[in-house]
């Protein structure tokens, strides 16, 4: 068994505030629950690119043109976030995550620029407590992922904005 073999166990069940409810670990990176629809897909990819956007490089800023101008779906952090909340997320999260994405469909975000995109994320977080969790859930998976995903070569496009050189050697 590996290090990464299971995740913090997390309660389940109703409990009652002295708590005795169960606790049960789900294995990481196990067969997904469900996967996300197409369109999830791209409300995901248009999130991605909302907390990671490609910027226009600023005048007077050389050698930084990776850091400026990638945007997040572009390195794919919104395919490791899919895959990340669908195999730790116990169920039910995972199939709320679906139905903001849904809702978020419904409103086009899309299809949206940046700007009303931002706009959306902040009007829905602001609906309920559990929705702010699941946006800042879904923003902070994207930025984590965008900024530790190496390309083939074993680097990131930000790192040597941040002066991180890489990795100083291959995983085993």
């Amino acid at each position: 068994s590996s290090l990464c073999s299971s995740r913090p166990a997390h309660r389940v069940g109703g409990g009652n505030p002295g708590g005795n409810a169960t606790l049960r670990a789900r294995p990481l990176l196990e067969v997904p629950l469900s996967e996300l629809t197409a369109v999830q897909r791209e409300v995901l990819r248009a999130i991605a690119d909302t907390a990671v956007p490609a910027l226009p490089i600023p005048e007077g800023v050389d050698g930084q043109d990776a850091f400026w101008s990638t945007s997040g779906s572009a390195i794919g952090a919104h395919e490791l976030v899919e895959l990340f909340l669908s195999t730790v997320l116990p169920e039910a999260d995972f199939a709320g995550i679906q139905q903001l994405l849904d809702g978020m469909t419904v409103l086009g975000f899309q299809h949206q620029e940046r700007g009303a995109r931002e706009a959306i994320l902040g009007s829905v977080a602001a609906m309920a407590p559990e929705a702010a969790v699941a946006v800042q859930t879904l923003r902070g998976a994207c930025c984590l992922f965008a900024n530790a995903i190496p390309d083939a070569e074993g680097k990131n496009p930000f790192w040597a904005q941040y002066g991180y050189p890489g990795p100083q050697q291959a995983p085993p």
